[in-house]
């Protein structure tokens, strides 16, 4: 690592900042051009990812959603985005939208 990496540092990211972050990289995925996506990530983000979406599931669905992601688990997702030039607008209308449960952990 180098300390000029602005990623690293001793302070842990606010719950707040992954979210938005977690917003901003579902606006970039969807306006990739692959159709089939593998992402690497760490539990804490899918957390937040997740987390923004599901209030209007059934229980059972949603709790699938936002369960806590194991170590090295391998897990299949489907988005749709339905036209990649409207993608930007639609997150920011949806974006005030999204209900977000705190947590304190």
């Amino acid at each position: 690592l180098d300390e000029n990496d602005v990623l690293h540092g001793d302070e842990i990211e606010s719950a707040s900042h992954c979210r938005d972050r977690a917003a901003r990289f579902l606006e970039w995925l969807s306006c990739r051009p692959e159709g089939c996506v593998a992402v690497v990530t760490h539990g804490s983000f899918l957390r937040h990812l997740f987390g923004q979406f599901g209030d209007e599931l059934q229980e059972e669905d949603r709790e699938s959603l936002h369960r806590e992601a194991h170590n090295c688990e391998l897990r299949s997702v489907v988005i749709c985005s339905h036209k990649k030039e409207q993608t930007k607008q639609r997150m920011m209308r949806h974006r005030s939208t999204l209900r977000v449960p705190s947590t304190n952990r």
